[in-house]
């Protein structure tokens, strides 16, 4: 049965209409709004999870759904579900829009929100617009600048990745820090392993540190699996050491080296025999 949407100029919001339209939204692809029903009742409520929803209906039609959503921006102006929407689209005039508003209003409220909706096209989009998302304070307008940058992760130099990593790595939110630290354990450069086991040296908050030695393990190169090793008896907490252990045994690459390296560190008393054995022995 078709919705009773009426002209949305003229429609008032009507907890009945809502009522409809959430009934019909549940029953997916049985029986899906088309186009431009999906315009009509974006216009015809007031709810903005109801927005949320026909928004992202909308920018689940693809580059069609473009014009549709520019007459949408046109009268509600860049409500964030719509600018969610624009960026589900992949069409080339909803990314030129987004690049729009982020160069009149990159300090404004709502940015965050653009970084993300730009996310579909991180390879192309511009590396100062990334960095001036990553110096923002908000969480959001990180983490999403963050996603960007994972597309660009391999055209920096290790010192640029570094310094436009800066903000994040210092940033008091654990969760902020751990998604920086994901990204850079993608590039094995003697700069990144230095900075990342130095992270784990300082003694962040659990998940940090978790984060930081998950990195090392993950990047499994020489100098990382030897930086895990650097590490012992610098990491005092002890469900650290025991993440620690965790990634010093899974380096099976660098064996031999890393026999030597904790031969060493039990000649210098950092490691007893015991959990010396144990580090040389396959987990499991």
């Amino acid at each position: 049965m078709p919705l009773p949407l009426s002209d949305p100029m003229h429609a008032e919001p009507s907890e009945e209409r809502d009522a409809a339209l959430w009934e019909r939204l549940g029953r997916g692809r049985r029986d899906p709004l088309s186009r431009s029903e999906l315009t009509a009742a974006y216009g015809q409520t007031a709810s903005p999870s109801l927005r949320q929803v026909l928004a992202e209906r909308l920018g689940c039609q693809g580059p069609d759904a473009w014009p549709l959503l520019q007459e949408l921006v046109e009268r509600f102006g860049p409500e964030p579900a719509l600018v969610r929407a624009m960026g589900m689209t992949r069409h080339p005039g909803a990314r030129d829009q987004l690049l729009q508003w982020w160069q009149a209003n990159e300090s404004a409220p709502g940015a965050a929100e653009l970084l993300a909706s730009l996310r579909c096209w991180g390879a192309q989009v511009d590396p100062e617009l990334i960095a001036a998302g990553l110096q923002r304070a908000e969480r959001t307008a990180r983490l999403a600048a963050l996603e960007l940058l994972q597309f660009q992760v391999h055209h920096h130099s290790s010192d640029a990745l570094l310094d436009l990593c800066a903000p994040v790595l210092a940033d008091p939110r654990p969760e902020v820090v751990v998604a920086g630290l994901r990204l850079l354990q993608r590039r094995s450069d003697a700069a990144v392993v230095e900075t990342i086991a130095q992270i784990a040296a300082d003694e962040p908050v659990p998940p940090v540190l978790e984060a930081a030695l998950e990195a090392l393990g993950c990047i499994g190169s020489e100098a990382s699996a030897l930086a895990l090793i650097g590490l012992i008896g610098r990491v005092n907490d002890q469900a650290g050491q025991r993440a620690l252990d965790r990634q010093i045994q899974s380096q099976f690459r660098h064996r031999e080296r890393m026999r030597e390296a904790l031969a060493e560190a039990r000649a210098a008393g950092v490691l007893d025999p015991a959990r010396a054995e144990r580090l040389l022995s396959r987990p499991g």
